[in-house]
């Protein structure tokens, strides 16, 4: 086998140069999928190519790109063993993607990159599957074409480019008849849950990160209800977290939770978690909520979380309006204090225990507390040091909800009152379809406390401070640090803006993400009930052959049609005329000839026939000098007048 040609000529440059753009925007279109440190590698390399291809710096030493290799496998192993090898490749394939652009040189070169963009692409849709984030893979998938064309077409680059998106367009229906009646197998195997938080809660929750996620418009998830519930049991339970070491809450491994009961003689409602992403452990719920989602488990505090993968954005839940969770009595993990650390709170939780008030009495005492004192709620509280609670409660006084809630389970638990610090979402926003939309701007921390005899009791301590917290940080939230011109602070614009965009992400949802074998089932069952299947299986077939040639026609695979020549088919009538009559004629005769010898035969057409040809090569050759329906008009009456003359036996006695 030859060796391919070096990337010498102006075509394969140019092809380079598109595959470096396409290869920066696939990188930007990996993000969320590839972790920070990744992303910084393979801008780097791609920067190296880019200067490379100008012929700035030359390429790296063979002994170099081993290394960088090398150090890219190591680091990839500490995220094999905590998310699985899944991840892991997916993340080795884009940093090799982006390393293998440093030792271009060939056409196969560049083939490899472009099949191995054609499996990136596919790869990103696995994990996000957004209609954006499948508008971007289209766009890339067309760039991918294009180079692909350009390997083997040496055409200009706008006209492949027309080129691929001619094929990606025209596949588009193909594809679409292909999703909706191709069978749906169940999943050859379940994905694992890893541990990357993609919506910024996690099982540690330091007081900065809540103010973070508040200072954020993007939506979270959303919900669908059977009866619309009341505002204040909007608390949408996502972590527990009970350790405190002073500075940063943890959670405590899961432990299985209680078996789900059968709700019998008890009124439950449904509702349905829509968007929130797959690779999140833990799945957003109310308290006393129970599922019969298989790819769901129930762990210690009445909380779910993910066992696998399941492929379905939607998960089912039924609920209780007013339960609290009610696990097992509360035990010394829920008591447990950083020692030597915020000395003035523990000793006003020791005051109000040797009081021997109930846990709603002490509950109380904090609150009316915050409600007296100058407590300030704001997203930029001043610093704490080594004792941020006592700091809080007697200096600052000005936190946000992180500060509120840790205060409130310090002081709890040194009254000997087992509490626990809760994070998640709180309230949301009414869609006009139904939905409830809850955005990272809600993002909340509140406190659960043991009371004996009833179980966990919810305690929202901001909201001594701040009832009306959501209305006011929403239009803080979203301008906040932003310099945007007046039209586009109007809130009513906004509003519109966020409704017109969620209201596409859940027809998104609904239409196609949700589109499992049952729903293709039922699909196919409301079209059979109107049609016979015979009738729909050929409607099928016949459409899938349209699609076919409709793409091989933009391929260019199929002969163009073209229209007749006239004077063409005039002539052609006009020789097999005269081979009926017997008139021989040779394969490479001119007209001139054949003319001469068949007015030889008949004179009585032989000005006919010299006429015919006059007005034939005027046609063909001159046919500015006559009209072509004129000219073709005279050539019909001349080719008439000639069968008539043909009619009668030739001078010579033939025929």
């Amino acid at each position: 086998m030859l060796p391919d040609p070096p990337l010498t000529t102006v075509a394969l440059r140019q092809t380079q140069g598109w595959l470096l753009m396409t290869q920066q925007m696939l990188v930007i279109h990996l993000i969320g999928m590839v972790p920070n440190w990744a992303l910084a590698i393979v801008n780097l390399s791609l920067l190296w190519s880019l200067a490379i291809f100008l012929g700035k710096v030359p390429r790296p030493p063979t002994w170099l790109l081993f290394t960088l290799t090398l150090t890219v496998l190591l680091a990839l192993f500490p995220i094999y063993l905590q998310q699985g090898i899944a991840v892991a490749l997916g993340i080795m394939i884009a940093l090799s993607y982006c390393l293998k652009s440093l030792e271009v040189r060939s056409r196969r070169d560049i083939l490899t990159l472009v099949l191995v963009g054609f499996f990136l692409i596919t790869l990103s849709l696995i994990e996000q599957q957004s209609w954006l984030k499948l508008m971007s893979a289209l766009a890339l998938f067309v760039l991918n074409a294009t180079i692909l064309l350009s390997l083997h077409r040496p055409m200009s680059a706008p006209h492949n480019l027309k080129m691929s998106l001619k094929l990606v367009l025209g596949s588009l229906p193909m594809a679409l008849i292909l999703y909706l009646l191709l069978p749906r197998p169940d999943p050859l195997w379940q994905q694992p849950v890893g541990g990357r938080a993609s919506t910024g809660l996690s099982a540690e929750l330091a007081l900065g990160e809540i103010a973070l996620l508040t200072q954020s418009n993007e939506p979270a998830f959303s919900s669908r209800f059977t009866q619309p519930p009341l505002d204040r049991d909007l608390y949408w339970r996502v972590w527990i977290q009970s350790h405190f070491d002073g500075q940063v809450w943890r959670s405590l491994p899961a432990l299985p939770g209680r078996s789900p009961d059968n709700g019998e003689g008890k009124t439950h409602h449904g509702y349905q978690i829509l968007g929130w992403p797959q690779t999140e452990l833990r799945v957003p719920s109310l308290a006393g909520s129970q599922s019969q989602d298989a790819s769901l488990g129930q762990v210690r505090g009445d909380l779910w979380q993910r066992l696998y993968q399941s492929g379905s954005p939607q998960l089912t839940f039924r609920w209780q309006p007013g339960r609290g969770p009610t696990p097992p009595k509360a035990g010394l993990d829920y008591l447990q204090l950083p020692e030597h650390t915020n000395p003035r709170t523990l000793a006003w939780g020791k005051r109000l225990r040797s009081e021997g008030l109930a846990p709603t009495a002490v509950l109380q005492r904090l609150l009316t507390f915050f409600k007296q004192q100058p407590f300030v709620y704001t997203l930029s509280p001043p610093a704490t040091g080594r004792h941020q609670v006592d700091d809080f409660l007697f200096t600052t006084q000005a936190g946000f909800c992180g500060h509120y809630a840790s205060a409130t389970v310090t002081l709890l638990r040194a009254a000997g009152i087992p509490a626990r610090l809760i994070s998640g979402y709180q309230g949301g926003r009414w869609l006009p379809d139904g939905r409830l939309m809850v955005r990272q701007l809600n993002a909340h921390a509140w406190v659960e406390l043991w009371v004996e005899g009833v179980g966990w009791l919810r305690s929202d301590p901001t909201q001594q401070v701040s009832p009306d917290r959501i209305e006011q940080l929403g239009q803080q939230r979203l301008f906040q640090a932003l310099s945007l011109p007046s039209w586009l602070q109007n809130r009513a614009l906004t509003d519109s803006l966020n409704t017109l965009l969620d209201r596409l992400d859940y027809q998104w949802q609904r239409s196609v993400l949700e589109f499992d074998k049952q729903q293709q089932r039922q699909w196919l069952a409301e079209v059979l009930a109107y049609s016979d299947s015979h009738q729909i299986l050929l409607l099928t077939a016949a459409l899938l052959a349209a699609l076919v040639m409709i793409q091989l026609g933009l391929a260019g695979m199929l002969p163009r049609w073209r229209a007749p020549v006239w004077e063409l088919l005039l002539w052609r009538q006009l020789r097999r005329l005269l081979i009926r009559r017997g008139q021989a004629l040779p394969a490479n005769a001119s007209m001139t000839s054949i003319i001469n010898d068949a007015a030889t035969h008949w004179p009585r057409a032989a000005a006919d026939l010299r006429g015919f040809q006059r007005r034939f090569e005027q046609l063909r050759y001159n046919p500015k000098q006559t009209g072509h329906h004129q000219g073709r008009r005279i050539l019909w009456q001349r080719l008439m007048r000639i069968r008539r003359h043909l009619a009668r036996p030739p001078a010579d006695g033939r025929g």
